[in-house]
């Protein structure tokens, strides 16, 4: 079973894109791409940014993508 972790080598601020981008399988650009639109081209630009720190401050981080855990 998967679990939703950050990686702390690759990020860029705080990991949560590359996590998602492992958890769901998408590629990591596509996922922070999202993420940058979403934040700056919708009115609810500062809910994207609040649950992004959220995931930040109470997502479990592992020190590198070797460290994942199975995603099976």
């Amino acid at each position: 079973m998967r679990s939703f972790v950050r990686v702390r080598d690759g990020k860029y601020i705080g990991g949560v894109a590359l996590g998602l981008a492992w958890y769901s399988g998408i590629d990591v650009r596509l996922v922070r791409i999202a993420l940058t639109a979403l934040a700056m081209l919708t009115t609810g630009g500062l809910v994207v940014v609040v649950l992004y720190l959220i995931l930040m401050l109470t997502t479990p981080i592992v020190a590198t993508p070797a460290d994942l855990p199975s995603r099976e």
